[in-house]
């Protein structure tokens, strides 16, 4: 439940790759025996610790609602936190932030829930470890046009990419 953006390998090896929700996750972490095995997939809550590892790699989470704030706190608030977050270049219509602070968001898009991509150079799209409900879950977004960057909910079978946060 990931993808390179277009299927391309250059495009994972600049970007990264997109995952679904339950793939963030990482429900084998999560799973509590394999006599009941977790569902975090579209249309299921899933119970979650107070810190989600997800397919993070040790020593990190995937960052809280709390957490994705208190970035946007330090960096001058919500309303500026784009431009600051952003990469220096590769944003759509030289869009491009300043990377003041190393995060250097890559414009990666996103896939559907219909196997086609999405946006890329013009938004940067990270799972949440907060979920909203059965069907959807938070992400964290930056967009090419402005210098916001703020949380929104999204269907879980969308394919966004992740940031992990050092415990």
């Amino acid at each position: 439940k990931s993808w390179c953006y277009n299927n391309s390998v250059e495009s994972c090896n600049k970007y990264g790759r997109s995952y679904t929700r339950a793939a963030a996750l990482d429900p084998v972490k999560l799973d509590p025996g394999i006599d009941n095995p977790l569902d975090c997939g579209f249309d299921k809550n899933c119970p979650l610790p107070d810190t989600v590892y997800g397919i993070c790699p040790p020593g990190w989470h995937l960052p809280s609602k709390d957490e994705w704030f208190s970035l946007f706190n330090a960096v001058g608030g919500k309303a500026t936190a784009g431009n600051v977050l952003k990469s220096l270049s590769g944003w759509y219509n030289d869009e491009n932030g300043m990377d003041g602070v190393g995060f250097c968001a890559l414009p990666a898009g996103n896939r559907n829930p219909y196997g086609s991509f999405n946006y890329n150079g013009y938004r940067a799209l990270f799972w949440t470890a907060l979920q909203r409900g059965e069907a959807d879950a938070y992400s964290m977004y930056l967009y090419y046009n402005n210098g916001y960057a703020g949380l929104n909910y999204d269907f879980k079978l969308y394919a966004y990419s992740v940031r992990c946060l050092k415990n």
